[in-house]
């Protein structure tokens, strides 16, 4: 766990809201904060773990939410299918600061999202239904997809299946139907806005079939985590992103089909 000054932060805000304009008392009305400046903290470091002698395991967002209460809203986060998680951050067996730590979401991890709580997302992954503050992320796409899922894009049409094989952590693209022609497809790493470069594209016939498809593929020595992926999949100036949570290093093939 990493240790941090609090005293270091508590000037860094002051000094900081010089340009504030909203001030709060927190808990105990010593002090005032500036509610902007404490959620642009929490942005960057609210995730990051404490080491204190008289608490259990907490974070700087546990920090401040008990010391300036009046910096969080309580107003409803907004209706989102899912949301990407900024920096990272603890999830909660409810949807308090005060709820027991269930596990941890990495920064990039795409949640899906059941239902929204006050200021809270409950959200369900591997380890079923938990929940993380809403401050802590970002809206993500509209779809999530499992390696084992297939997902039909409303907007356009465009069919997204992953298919992962026996091997170590590469992936290519395979652009087929019958607009594989004027479909632009870009892949996003787990937690960066730009997308991975495309190395080259070559067509290509199915072994199997008479069809064609584009073969996009990528720098071998391009580093591939597993996490989140954005896939961006753009067809008559429409673009959508699908979420794609790969959860183990396998060779994949992902298909994007377009008619």
């Amino acid at each position: 766990m990493r240790r941090l000054c609090f005293t270091v932060i508590i000037l860094a805000v002051a000094v900081s809201s010089a340009l504030a304009q909203e001030w709060v008392d927190d808990a105990d009305r010593d002090m005032e904060y500036n509610c902007t400046v404490v959620e642009q903290l929490l942005a960057d470091y609210g995730h990051q773990n404490l080491v204190r002698d008289d608490a259990e395991l907490s974070t700087v967002g546990d920090y401040f939410a008990a010391l300036v209460p009046a910096c969080f809203s309580e107003e409803a986060a907004p209706a989102v299918r899912s949301v990407i998680v900024k920096g990272g951050a603890y999830l909660r067996d409810c949807a308090a600061m005060t709820c027991d730590v269930i596990g941890r979401a990495g920064a990039g991890a795409i949640l899906k999202v059941a239902d929204a709580d006050g200021g809270w997302y409950a959200v369900d992954g591997e380890a079923g239904r938990a929940f993380i503050p809403a401050w802590l992320t970002r809206r993500g796409p509209d779809a999530v997809i499992e390696t084992d899922e297939i997902h039909q894009i409303e907007a356009n049409g465009c069919i997204v299946a992953p298919d992962a094989n026996r091997g170590p952590m590469t992936f290519n693209v395979i652009i087929t139907g019958l607009r594989m022609d004027d479909v632009l497809v870009d892949v996003h790493r787990p937690g960066e806005r730009a997308a991975l470069p495309v190395w080259g594209q070559e067509v290509e016939k199915f072994i199997d079939a008479e069809d064609y498809y584009i073969h996009q593929f990528y720098s071998a020595d391009a580093a591939l985590p597993t996490g989140g992926y954005l896939v961006e999949i753009a067809l008559d100036g429409v673009v959508r992103l699908v979420g794609w949570n790969v959860r183990a290093a396998a060779d994949y093939d992902l298909f994007v089909i377009c008619d």
